[in-house]
């Protein structure tokens, strides 16, 4: 029997009693209540839509920043090897052997680059570092022109690699002789390839997201898609340059509207972009156009669904209504919602269930992408953006006059590219993850802020009241992460470095602090695996001394800056001469004569 029933056999009226007629009064209340909640369920969905837009423009935005300085570091490279080519083999560019020679270490560089070719003056390629058909001739390209006109390194559009049949970017320098006449064209280009490795080194994750690099003329070099494949596009070059520049936030390209963030890479202050990277994901505002055509006939609906059910249901409706308005103003203000039993008709009910999923859905989303943007996937410890919030906050309380110690612990896995070359990228991750879960269990009775800066980099930052033992529990803190692993049943040792900074000047930023540390760990790891170093000075100048040795080593050899000394070698006894030793050095251009100690 139901309630109603139930109710009249006991001679007692209902708890929502019908009248037999609807009054004015009544279908004003409810109309009333009804339409603010639509409208504010249509205001919550676009504050919603707000907030989830604001993420993606921070995930967008780091990530074309992040393929930026990938690029700054691929091109600047590139501009160097070109340079050490021209100026080394300019004097006497008709010698075939040194050519092949510095054409050959320019390549060994770093395999980002497709090829490097050089050209006489009539675009004749006379030497390269691939194996390339005779009879190759470049005078039609537009960079081989225009290279033998300008001063510096010229950038070409995308063009389509005689050699490979790949897409590439071609970067081209004129020669010159000791009388300054043009005795060719040394120039080279990397393919798409490469930006699928700054897509992966570039910081923030990919997933969703659209990314283009588009050459000088608007054409897209090099496509990354959710969906996997290729789907090259024009965009004018006007547009990117809106965008570029924040006058626009929107492109249509595909038949579909996208929000993007875009970037103009140019190689000097005041020329054309020869590069744009454009990162997009789908316009799916709730206000467009065409979801309101969608929606209004929806809306329209409802009201008179609502209209017909109040002749029936009467006051069955009224209750239910301000119990949804009630959820619906609390979904707005953020707030749990009220626990309200749902005894109405089946459609309001129906409604009730809807709203409150979509508040868990929402909310469930909305901590997702918080939860992103600030952590690591791989090992749930925070990223890099949570680690520079986190010491900005702490130098902001020293600023003030807070009486604290602020100390930064960069910790490094030893020999972890072994073990990735050993064992493979998956088997690596499954060691950084243990890695990272001891590290963080060792440092949460301590308070301590853990974060993953890179591969296998991690910054350790202690609570203001830990910081008077820092140096003793780094010590237990490597020995604890010295202990055996057990990685898919297989016995692990690791071992690891730590640089500490007691931070002395507030003014400092977080990326100095950052990087001060680490150069205390790399003074570490030249004492030997396993030890401490806590940041001097004089650290930073070997850390940066090491980066540029690193650096310019693989082109010290083609430019006839490595030699040997010898050492004679005498009999104690009789003080004749016994044999020579012989010693390598490195004639650096601004470090002077270095050891291989040193190299």
């Amino acid at each position: 029997m139901s309630t109603a029933s139930m109710n009249d056999a006991q001679g007692n009226s209902p708890r929502y009693a019908s009248s037999p007629t609807v009054s004015m009064t009544v279908i004003t209340l409810v109309l009333g209540m009804l339409l603010p909640a639509v409208v504010s369920i249509l205001m919550l969905m676009a504050s919603t839509q707000s907030r989830i837009s604001e993420e993606e423009n921070m995930m967008r935005a780091g990530l074309v920043e992040g393929m930026g300085l990938q690029v700054d570091e691929v091109v600047d490279a590139l501009a160097q090897s070109l340079e050490v080519i021209a100026a080394n083999g300019g004097a006497d560019a008709d010698d075939a052997t040194r050519w092949t020679r510095l054409l050959q270490a320019s390549r060994a560089f770093g395999k980002q680059f497709l090829e490097f070719h050089v050209a006489n003056p009539n675009g004749d390629v006379i030497s390269s570092s691939a194996s390339l058909p005779e009879g190759i001739n470049v005078a039609d390209r537009g960079y081989f022109s225009t290279s033998l006109a300008t001063e510096g390194m010229v950038a070409s559009e995308g063009l389509v690699s005689r050699h490979t049949g790949q897409i590439a970017l071609y970067f081209a320098l004129a020669v010159r002789s000791d009388e300054e006449a043009h005795s060719g064209v040394v120039f080279a280009g990397f393919n798409g390839e490469v930006f699928g490795d700054m897509l992966r080194k570039a910081g923030p994750r990919s997933d969703g997201l659209t990314v283009f690099v588009l050459d000088r003329n608007g054409d897209s070099v090099y496509e990354h898609l959710p969906s996997g494949g290729r789907h090259p596009v024009h965009i004018p070059p006007a547009d990117l340059r809106d965008c570029a520049d924040g006058r626009r936030a929107w492109l249509e390209f595909g038949g579909t509207r996208h929000a993007v963030s875009v970037m103009a890479k140019r190689l000097a202050t005041g020329e054309a972009p020869y590069l744009y990277l454009l990162v997009s994901t789908p316009d799916e505002s709730f206000f467009s156009l065409s979801t309101l055509r969608g929606v209004t006939p929806l809306l329209l609906g409802t009201l008179c669904v609502a209209l017909a059910a109040l002749a029936a249901a009467n006051r069955r409706i009224v209750h239910p209504l301000e119990s949804l308005t009630r959820k619906v103003q609390a979904i707005e203000a953020g707030q749990p919602l009220p626990e309200t039993a749902i005894e109405s008709v089946r459609e309001i009910g129906g409604l009730q269930t809807a709203v409150t999923r979509m508040a868990q859905a929402i909310s469930q989303r909305e901590q997702e992408l918080a939860w992103f943007a600030t952590h690591d996937d791989l090992t749930g410890l925070a990223n890099r953006k949570a680690l520079h919030e986190m010491l900005a906050a702490r130098l902001d309380r020293l600023e003030e006059g807070a009486s604290e110690t602020v100390a930064v612990i960069f910790i490094d896995i030893d020999r972890f590219k072994a073990i990735n070359d050993s064992m493979g990228h998956t088997w690596g991750d499954n060691v950084i993850a243990a890695f990272a879960a001891r590290l963080g269990a060792f440092m949460h009775p301590l308070h301590a802020f853990c974060a993953r800066v890179g591969g296998d980099e991690f910054v350790v930052v202690p609570d203001a009241s830990a910081t008077h033992n820092v140096v003793r529990d780094t010590r237990a803190l490597l020995a604890h992460l010295g202990t055996p692993y057990d990685i898919n049943g297989r016995e692990v040792r690791l071992s690891a470095s730590a640089g500490v900074l007691f931070v002395g000047d507030p003014g400092e930023s977080p990326d100095v602090i950052i990087r001060n540390a680490n150069a205390a760990m790399h003074r570490s790891k030249e004492r030997g695996f396993g030890r401490i170093s806590i940041f001097r000075p004089l650290h930073l100048d070997s850390y940066m001394l090491r980066l540029d040795i690193e650096r310019e080593l693989p082109l010290a050899a083609a430019t006839g800056q490595l030699h040997m000394v010898y050492q004679p070698i005498v009999n104690a006894s009789d003080g004749s001469l016994h044999s020579f030793e012989a010693l390598m050095r490195w004639n650096h251009p601004r470090h002077g004569s270095l050891s291989p100690a040193t190299f």
